[in-house]
């Protein structure tokens, strides 16, 4: 056998083994104790009311989805409500596997795993198997993607519809007319759900297509046929949402754009559209680093216009923050410049598309730019995009040379997404979980079967304390309770309570002592919460 052909074999070979190495463990991340550490804060319990209405045929499949929630008058009026393909995924999944929480979040954890194929292919494009292999490698292990993969959460399937989105693009602008009617079906698919899963993509996806088809309309108006079935596809996504706007005189789409004037005139509560700016660029930096690397904070607390915080940064957030900010002007400096000097056509393509993307969510994102990190979900690529030209940099220089300094880089973004991925296993496994502002599934499966346990004979009801530190555990606790045909009450104060009745107060761990005066018989940790009983 000749020796060039025997080891572009073998390379292929091991080219899978190691592909099917990383997609199993990122399955197997993204499906570890799915059940028990989904997490299942209130909107999680308005989504399964909503949805368990359905599947026990006690309401019709609803027109429109979740609310958004810095929407409306005090965020509660007025708010604007997404489509209602979200709650269709869950539907559709409870009625196939059961009517519980974690089974209405499989299609999240579905998307999840299809995204790291997506992303591979993505990145394909453009890098070399080698370099995308290690870029899909370091997807699969970051601590920031993990985050939202055992959640049931309308922004979660973002990547997914994200890639598939840009992908289909790219085979526009690639095959403009000859473009197959699989990828038609995939751009219409992707931008009929894209815009029903965040009100960020609402404005993104349809935007960003635009510019591509007014681009390639003027080079060819054949495209035009084929962009009309794209748009037909998005359009019938979204009859449900559009019946609803006939039936009730467009007031959602009042109510977006409403929020839209009240965020950029007030630049969401922090300030004027354009004094935005500056967080917004901070922002993206510190996200940069923090979806690569977890380090820092998991949100932005940075502000190069906020002089008086710069005193309180301690040594480790300026070394994540110098980090983030050297990698993102690397990373956009490589983007633009890359651009420009590509020669061939399919890869300027991809540039031009990343970077087309890239500047029109920095734009979207300004007028309502925050804290959290789960604004940038849409951008999520974009680090590794960053990190790969560094590698194909280094690679076309001098591989061996640089080979040591590779492996360095790599070593040290695995490890602190490992350690970040290490922690939070050791505190869910150990029950030690606090600080977070809900609990997950497992926590209050095993509470509710607790309360259950200690409440009197022949009583299938109990009440709990409700109180400002107790806010967000009621309805987790109240739901799964009801779903094990038992009521849980709440009440304000135990001199509301009818004597002789079981009565609980559940808060947050990190709280040192009971938030609520009174006595109490016994209490329990559960993690994230104690329980406590209260004497009655």
């Amino acid at each position: 056998m000749d020796q060039g052909n025997y080891f572009q074999k073998n390379k292929k070979k091991l080219t899978i083994i190691v592909a099917i190495a990383i997609f199993s463990i990122g399955i197997f991340l993204r499906a570890y104790h799915f059940h028990d550490w989904l997490d299942f804060g209130d909107d999680q319990v308005n989504d399964a009311t909503i949805v368990g209405a359905v599947v026990d045929h006690n309401a019709p499949w609803p027109l429109l989805g979740p609310k958004m929630s810095h929407t409306g008058n005090d965020g509660r009026k007025g708010q604007y409500h997404l489509g209602p393909m979200f709650y269709y995924f869950e539907i559709t999944s409870a009625k196939i596997f059961g009517n519980y929480p974690d089974k209405m979040a499989y299609p999240d954890l579905l998307f999840d795993v299809l995204t790291l194929p997506l992303f591979y292919l993505f990145f394909r494009r453009f890098f070399s198997t080698n370099i995308t292999l290690a870029l899909t490698g370091l997807y699969v292990v970051s601590f920031y993607a993990l985050s939202f993969s055992h959640s049931a959460w309308n922004p979660n399937p973002i990547p997914f519809f994200v890639l598939l989105f840009l992908l289909s693009l790219l085979e526009f602008l690639v095959r403009r007319e000859k473009t197959s009617w699989m990828w038609i079906v995939f751009l219409g698919l992707a931008l009929g759900i894209g815009i029903q899963l965040h009100a960020i993509l609402l404005v993104l996806l349809p935007l960003v297509a635009a510019i591509v088809f007014f681009f390639l309309l003027k080079r060819n108006w054949r495209v035009l046929t084929k962009w009309g079935a794209v748009f037909l596809i998005a359009l019938i996504l979204n009859a449900g949402q559009i019946a609803s706007e006939l039936k009730k005189n467009f007031s959602n789409t009042r109510n977006f754009f409403s929020s839209i004037q009240s965020d950029a005139g007030a630049g969401n509560g922090k300030g004027s559209f354009m004094n935005n700016i500056p967080l917004d660029i901070s922002c993206h930096m510190q996200a940069n680093a923090y979806i690569l690397s977890s380090l820092g904070s998991n949100e932005c607390n940075f502000s190069f216009t906020n002089p008086a915080r710069w005193r309180k940064i301690s040594l480790g957030s300026w070394a994540d923050l110098l980090f983030g900010v050297l990698f993102s002007v690397f990373g956009y400096g490589f983007l633009i410049y890359n651009f420009r000097a590509e020669k061939e056509e399919k890869r300027k393509y991809f540039l031009g598309l990343v970077l087309l993307f890239v500047s029109c969510s920095f734009l979207v994102l300004l007028p309502v730019i925050e804290k959290p990190f789960r604004y940038f979900l849409p951008t999520i690529f974009v680090p590794f995009l960053f990190l790969g030209f560094l590698l194909d940099y280094f690679t076309r220089k001098n591989f061996q040379k640089f080979l040591p300094l590779l492996v360095l880089i790599f070593s040290l973004l695995l490890a602190t997404n490992y350690l970040s991925i290490q922690a939070a296993t050791k505190e869910l496994l150990s029950h030690t979980r606090n600080g977070q502002d809900h609990i997950v599934l497992g926590e209050t499966e095993t509470l509710v079967n607790y309360i259950i346990a200690r409440t009197k004979d022949n009583q299938r009801e109990a009440y709990l304390l409700t109180s400002r530190e107790s806010a967000n555990f009621f309805k987790p606790v109240e739901f799964i309770a009801r779903m094990n045909q038992f009521q849980i009450l709440g009440a304000k104060g135990i001199d509301k309570i009818p004597p002789g009745k079981t009565v609980f107060y559940v808060q947050s761990s990190e709280l040192k002592k009971n938030a609520v005066s009174g006595k109490f018989k016994m209490f329990k940790n559960f993690g994230q919460v104690t329980l406590y009983q209260i004497i009655n």
